[in-house]
């Protein structure tokens, strides 16, 4: 039986690996390897020694063909260590003669100016010998501005372009970007901001360290849940990956050039240790480097709304909305309720927009609207609808209208205010049962008997007539239909003037608005908590001074507030509350203690603003 040859290439890949490793080996264990001809050494290497106060640089400590027992590390208090100590191993054979190397390496950045030096490092090898490298002078200049390289004009799968110019942090092969999808708006128009992290090596890993501050924008977090997919982009000739860290939309709060100050983030990146070398294996070893990365500040160009054609019922709302109402029943009787929803969707802010007040009837009984609210994003849009749910009771019987509700916005797409008005709703109101009956009882015709026995009539010679009590009561009547015209006059006033109906229901819509904080509190639901807690105060301080929410600021409200008599101390402590609150929705989950104390100090200072306020309109002169 003739025996068939082996043929390698035949085999399955894994197989012919397998084979040619054994046969490797083998060839190692027949190589001379008591012929060490390579030197033996413990050294250190700075990238540089000449550095500045803001620039990194990387000291590397090297062992050939030493067996390494221990390595101490210098003392490095005068510098931060951005990253290490980082370690690999190589090993190379040339001629039959084997060497190899250890490096340990640090990323370093002083922390301040001057000349400074790096004692010596210490190893203790394999055989219990110490050997001790040479020290390292730096010396240290004061900072200096950074090298700039403007990011690639973006092709990337996410989508976006790259604006503006951002540090050439790692070599210009990794920066993040601050991407505006516009530079000039109006206030309450929509940006949308993305920070994109560009890389051409390995990351290991990111975070952020210094989250951006947008003062003078009202700011939503439209950042994916989900795990968002890199995409890729090309500049000059070179493939790039990118990853979106965060999304904002913003809408800005007042007009001027408004600057959003940036976002620094921290990057871990694999690179090939320079110190590894090639060899047989090509460079198998890697080395962590940590980088600092910081965004350009963005500047955006704010134009005030403009004043002509303003309608008189605006509130600040700027987007596309409609408005629809919806009837629970359009036929009733006197004292039953009706339910009526008014919902205003679109697109734009709507934790910020208001509904006018409705010009019901004065036969109707209108209690405080329920104020639900929910927003979503839509292709970077934000997007929702807002509905008032208002419980009407009638009075008067008859065939009855709900007016027609408008509610007014700007267009930024069109440069225009808009209305938009639902139709007239008829009712009919039927009269409802009488709550007390006449009597039916009777003696005789022409004679009138009391219901109740136990009433008696006083004779017309009783003491009670023409006394003190008999002439208050026959006053009586008068008095409250006095009364009565007076609140019915004064009734309609507020209902002709929905702005002083507002001001002087401020404080408790705000507290009903807490309310619902406290809810989300009671959940644990950090982000609703805070937002409805924001929501209360702009809401109350918009109701109070009459100027929409979407325009105000805390600079502005400061001055607004103390020019009506609010005193420091209650400013300060609104103010707190409001920077705590915009902290908090950008920061790590917040404990339910803090909430709760958050909770309390925007309750007691609400309380401490109206009644700065009130006492300064009654010591008016």
């Amino acid at each position: 039986m003739k025996n068939n040859p082996v043929i390698l290439t035949s085999l399955p890949i894994y197989t012919r690996r397998s084979i040619m490793d054994t046969l490797f080996v083998l060839l190692l264990l027949c190589l001379p390897w008591g012929r060490r001809a390579a030197a033996q050494s413990f050294s250190v290497t700075p990238t540089s020694v000449d550095v500045s106060a803001d620039e990194q640089f990387q000291i590397t400590y090297s062992l050939q063909n030493i067996g390494m027992r221990d390595f101490q590390a210098p003392d490095l208090t005068d510098f931060f260590v951005v990253g290490g100590p980082n370690k690999s191993q190589s090993m190379q054979i040339v001629n039959g003669s084997m060497s190899s190397s250890v490096s340990i390496s640090y990323v370093l950045q002083p922390k301040r100016a001057g000349n400074f030096t790096i004692p010596a490092a210490t190893v203790i090898t394999d055989r219990r010998q110490t050997l001790r490298s040479e020290k390292v002078s730096v010396s240290v200049a004061k900072g200096r501005p950074q090298p700039r390289v403007a990011p690639p004009s973006s092709s990337s799968s996410s989508g976006g372009s790259g604006g503006g110019n951002v540090p050439a942090s790692g070599n210009g092969k990794v920066w993040v970007a601050a991407i505006p999808d516009t530079s000039a708006v109006c206030v309450g128009q929509q940006i949308t901001i993305i920070y994109r992290l560009y890389t051409g090596v390995d990351v290991a890993n990111y975070g952020i360290q210094t989250p951006p501050t947008f003062t003078g924008f009202w700011v939503e977090d439209i950042t994916p849940t989900y795990q968002q997919t890199p995409g890729t982009t090309t500049w000059n000739n070179q493939q790039y990956r990118t990853l979106d860290l965060k999304k904002y939309a913003l809408f800005p709060q007042r007009p001027g050039t408004l600057q959003i100050d940036p976002m620094e983030v921290q990057v871990i990146v694999r690179i090939p240790d320079p110190n590894a070398g090639g060899g047989f294996w090509g460079n198998m070893f890697y080395t962590n480097q940590t980088l600092n990365l910081t965004t350009d500040p963005v500047k955006i160009t704010v134009a005030d709304l403009p004043q002509e054609g303003k309608p008189q019922n605006f509130t600040g709302a700027v987007g596309q909305y409609e408005i629809n109402t919806l009837l629970g029943n359009p036929s009733v009787e006197t004292n039953e309720s009706i339910d009526l929803k008014v919902t205003i969707s679109g697109t734009g802010n709507m934790k910020l927009i208001d509904l006018p007040t409705p010009a019901f009837p004065f036969s109707f009984e209108v209690y405080e609207p329920e104020v639900n609210e929910e927003t979503f994003t839509q292709q970077d849009k934000v997007k929702g609808r807002k509905s008032y749910d208002y419980t009407l009771i009638p009075s008067e019987a008859g065939q009855q209208e709900l007016p027609s509700i408008a509610f007014s916005f700007y267009n930024p797409e069109t440069r225009s205010y808009q209305t938009v008005s639902t139709p007239p709703i008829p009712v009919t109101i039927r009269q409802g049962k009488t709550p007390v009956k006449t009597g039916a009882n009777t003696e005789k015709p022409g004679t009138l008997m009391p219901q109740n026995p136990g009433l008696r009539l006083f004779a017309k010679n009783s003491r009670f007539f023409g006394s003190v009590a008999y002439y208050a009561l026959s006053g009586l009547p008068v008095l409250l239909f006095l009364g009565a015209t007076l609140l019915i006059r004064r009734r309609k006033q507020e209902l002709s003037d929905p702005f002083a109906l507002r001001q002087k229901q401020a404080q408790k819509v705000a507290i009903q608005r807490l309310a619902v904080a406290q809810t989300h509190l009671q959940q644990n639901n950090k982000r609703a908590f805070y937002d409805e807690v924001i929501r209360a105060i702009w809401g109350y301080l918009s109701d109070r001074v009459h100027i929409p929410a979407s325009q105000l600021d805390k600079d502005n409200i400061a001055a607004i507030l103390q020019q009506n008599g609010a005193t420091k101390v209650a400013l300060d402590q609104l103010l707190q509350v409001i920077t705590y609150c915009e902290i908090a929705l950008f920061a790590p989950a917040a404990e339910a203690g803090t909430m709760s104390a958050t909770y309390e100090n925007a309750k007691n200072a609400i309380a401490k603003v109206e009644e700065d306020l009130k006492t300064a309109l009654l010591n008016k002169p």
